[in-house]
C-alpha cells in the first residue's frame, strides 16, 4: 500500500463520507502525459450518472523547463461547463 492509500485517503473518507477513493493501475487514460499521479474526480447527477468533471496528475514541465530533477507539479482541470450543465440548481434552493 503506498503513501496515497495509507494517508491521503483516509483523511479524504474522515471528511467526505459519500467519496470513494480507489487506485485504478490498469487505467488507460492518462499515461504518457501525467508521470506518476493521474485522478479524476466523478459525481453522480440527479438522474444517477456518473460524469467526470475534473482531471489532474504530476507532469515535469518545470522540471524539464528549470533543468531541475527536484522540481514536482501537479495540474488539474474542470470542466466548468459540464459542472453547470449537469448542476445546473443547487441542491438546498
Amino acid at each position: 500500500m503506498g503513501v496515497i492509500e495509507e494517508r491521503l485517503f483516509p483523511q479524504i473518507r474522515l471528511h467526505l463520507e459519500d467519496v470513494s477513493c480507489r487506485i485504478d493501475e490498469k487505467r488507460p487514460s492518462g499515461r504518457g502525459y501525467y508521470r506518476d499521479l493521474c485522478y479524476h474526480i466523478h459525481a453522480t447527477t440527479a438522474s444517477r450518472r456518473k460524469v467526470e468533471l475534473v482531471d489532474g496528475g504530476s507532469v515535469d514541465w518545470t522540471r524539464k523547463l528549470l533543468s531541475n530533477e527536484k522540481e514536482r507539479l501537479v495540474i488539474s482541470g474542470i470542466g466548468s461547463e459540464r459542472l453547470c450543465t449537469e448542476f445546473p440548481e443547487r441542491p438546498d434552493r
